[in-house]
């Protein structure tokens, strides 16, 4: 024993005030109990305050303990201790509840041992008491809290999912009757029309443009943040994505007075990633960039370096690289102190006249799909003025083994076939089938209509057809 061990355990022999701290002041109570005489017991002054009784009043008029003590705990105590008095290694540690002089409830934690005579026999216990009333009410209020957050992000959750479904069911119908719009305009201004007239289905085709790509952003972003986007890996050429994206924006940039151009690395390679989340990123990047240049340039470069981060394989290659694509304009530039909130919802610059300049989702969507995608966004100054964006995306390179043929299918003159061309149509609103018919007047294609995919399969399986169509969304009725 340490000598200062033993000098305390001498004191606390021969002070009883150093025993009165110890107690007082470590524990909540302590007691001694005669196992004997079972009516015959000690309990500190401190486990009465505790349970709101004066100690003074308690020694001049005894109150039982076991009065105190609710039945059930009783019972289960009575048990432990005989079990603890039956064999020493089964420990006396339980926790108790009591009732409180105002009713309310104490709980405690109460820990005890046997004194045994020389023959091993148990003739005294003793132990000690630890309030965890406040602890006990803690765990409770808790468990209350995270029922309550539990029932909150459940309805969050439920929320957020009954928006999703609101949003695809309104745009598929928002963009019926839209396609229904764009489809017809598209056939006006192939017709005989003098200038204003054209001028009049421009306005109208611009018009609907804009509110399908609004109400495509409302959706992708709402798909995003529900988790519902998942992003489809393929094998792509990042040049050939790119070149399809900047032909798309040529005609404006040029009617605009802008100089849109691509630089790609003639040794960029084929790599696996999302195509479609490149070529959305893409051009809601160069979108933007056209909203804010009124002249001069936007540049479209791509690049390709090592992802540090990745490392290499056992095999020594390299099995992750990122994509770096940069959206560069020479326009009026984003003030340093907006050049994080541009990426918020709804967030908007103004843009120079003559560009809707949207309801700001395109540069969170384009964000968030780099996010997805293992990447980041970020923005910073043109050199000579402007803003350039860059995208980095994860991307996994093919080895040339794995591209296959990149031979493509040659496009097919439906004015110059010499048999039409039968296609199988599903689809079940009217004015679809009619603006598709419209569309498709004086070309060499032989159209069949059905209006559900059950008939969709009858015709298949009955017709000689060259190709189909599909609406994604059609009322089903049941095969036979």
């Amino acid at each position: 024993m340490n000598h200062l061990q033993r000098e305390l355990y001498d004191l606390v022999q021969t002070d009883v005030s150093v025993f009165d701290f110890l107690h007082a002041g470590t524990l909540d109570g302590i007691w001694y109990w005669d196992l004997e005489d079972q009516d015959n017991g000690w309990i500190s002054d401190r486990f009465w305050e505790v349970l709101g009784f004066d100690p003074s009043q308690v020694a001049e008029s005894p109150v039982d303990w076991r009065e105190l003590i609710f039945p059930e705990d009783l019972e289960s105590s009575s048990r432990e201790i005989a079990a603890h008095c039956e064999d020493e290694r089964c420990p006396f540690d339980q926790i108790l509840r009591y009732r409180h002089q105002q009713g309310h409830t104490i709980t405690v934690q109460c820990r005890g041992r046997a004194v045994r005579d020389e023959s091993g026999k148990p003739i005294r216990m003793f132990g000690a008491f630890t309030d965890l009333t406040d602890i006990k009410r803690s765990e409770a209020a808790l468990k209350v809290t995270n029922t309550q957050l539990q029932e909150a992000r459940d309805a969050a959750q439920a929320a957020s999912d009954a928006k999703t479904n609101f949003l695809a069911t309104i745009s598929h119908e928002v963009r019926n009757p839209l396609n229904g719009i764009l489809g017809m305009t598209d056939v006006l201004a192939r017709s005989s029309l003098n200038s204003e007239q054209l001028r009049m289905i421009e306005v109208i085709q611009k018009s609907g443009e804009h509110l399908l790509s609004l109400t495509n952003d409302m959706l992708d972003l709402s798909r995003i943040e529900a988790g519902a986007m998942r992003l489809e890996l393929d094998p792509f050429d990042v040049a050939d994505e790119l070149d399809a994206v900047v032909r798309l924006h040529r005609v404006a940039a040029t009617q605009r007075g802008i100089d849109l151009t691509l630089k790609c690395p003639h040794d960029l390679p084929r790599v696996r990633g999302s195509a479609k989340a490149l070529r959305q990123i893409v051009t809601n990047l160069v979108t933007n960039a056209l909203k804010f240049t009124d002249r001069g340039t936007i540049r479209v470069t791509a690049s390709i370096a090592d992802d540090l981060a990745e490392g290499i394989n056992d095999n020594g290659s390299e099995v992750r690289k990122i994509l770096h694509v940069r959206v560069a304009d020479n326009g009026c530039g984003i003030p340093n102190e907006r050049k994080q909130s541009i990426f918020d919802r709804y967030e908007t610059l103004n843009s120079p006249d003559g560009f809707a300049s949207g309801i700001g989702l395109g540069l969170p969507i384009a964000r968030r799909l780099t996010d997805l995608h293992g990447g980041s966004l970020t923005v910073s100054d043109t050199e000579g003025g402007g803003a350039t964006f860059e995208a980095a995306l994860l991307v996994h390179p093919i080895a040339l083994a794995e591209t296959g043929s990149d031979a493509t299918v040659p496009a097919v003159d439906l004015g110059v076939m010499i048999q039409p061309l039968r296609l199988l149509v599903a689809e079940d609103n009217t004015m679809n089938r009619f603006v598709l018919s419209a569309m498709l007047e004086g070309a060499s294609v032989d159209l069949t209509f059905v209006e559900n995919g059950a008939e969709a399969l009858d015709a298949a399986l009955q017709g000689d057809f060259d190709g189909a169509l599909f609406d994604i969304k059609m009322p089903m009725k049941k095969w036979r």
